[in-house]
């Protein structure tokens, strides 16, 4: 509703399912009595309401993007990597400032790429933003070595490596940096990352098996292929803006 609003140009309408007299009446009660409440208000009662059990649930539109501008001097560049073919590769691009703001700049998303085609994207990245190191998904050290020779090869001072791939860590660390807002998205420039923070999410409760622990959740890995490129970034350049402090004894 929000950015109805803020378009003059859009008029959203809003009907339910059983205001139409031809749709099947059994089908509608069928699942009402079968389907969990929010989707089945979303998909039959045109109420589309926020994903229950998103991981980043403290994701603002607002607070957590901003207009591009002009970056401070000292700032670096960093990038992600999520390798793919079948899946898509990502290439992401984060600057972090000298006082330890975070802003989402680029990302590169594809699928059918081959190793060659990604070496080569990624060189003429690494030049346009001057970035000097990149945390890769860790899965393919052929291809880190691929992307570290190939830099080598141009003169580009860049280096590649395989990033901590420790996930829960890696979601409570970049959490962090939403809930703070110490990370903001250039607007325009983060598409496939705004689709996926709306559905990056939990397993409901009736989805986990026997064996697994409610503390020991982790997301469903469906749609996370920039979710995991951000927590690569994340992990491998967190800050905490917390210090610990001494505790003198009495």
């Amino acid at each position: 509703m929000k950015n109805a609003k803020a378009r003059p140009d859009v008029n959203l309408v809003q009907a339910a399912s059983w205001q139409n007299p031809y749709f099947p009446r059994h089908v509608i009660e069928r699942n009402r009595e079968t389907m969990d409440a929010r989707r089945f208000n979303a998909l039959f009662g045109g109420q589309w309401q926020r994903m229950a059990g998103l991981v980043y649930d403290c994701f603002d539109d607002d607070e957590n993007q901003c207009e591009p501008f002009a970056l401070p001097t000292g700032t670096r560049f960093v990038g992600g990597i999520d390798w793919g073919f079948t899946d898509p590769f990502v290439f992401r691009v984060r600057a972090i400032t000298v006082e330890g703001r975070h802003y989402g700049v680029h990302e590169f998303y594809k699928t059918g790429l081959v190793i060659s085609e990604i070496v080569t994207i990624v060189c003429r990245l690494v030049e346009v933003w001057n970035v000097t190191q990149i945390f890769c998904d860790p899965s393919q050290p052929a291809h880190i070595e691929e992307l570290n020779r190939r830099f080598r090869s141009q003169g580009l001072r860049c280096a590649a490596i395989p990033a901590n791939n420790e996930i829960r860590m890696g979601i409570d660390r970049h959490y962090e940096l939403v809930k703070s807002r110490r990370i903001k998205y250039f607007k325009g420039a983060n598409p496939h990352f705004l689709d996926e923070v709306e559905t990056y999410h939990y397993p409901e409760p009736k989805d986990l098996t026997a064996d697994q622990k409610s503390k020991d959740e982790l997301p469903v890995t469906q749609a996370d292929h920039v979710m995991d490129t951000e927590r690569y970034i994340t992990s491998m350049t967190y800050e905490s803006k917390h210090r610990l402090k001494a505790i003198v004894p009495d």
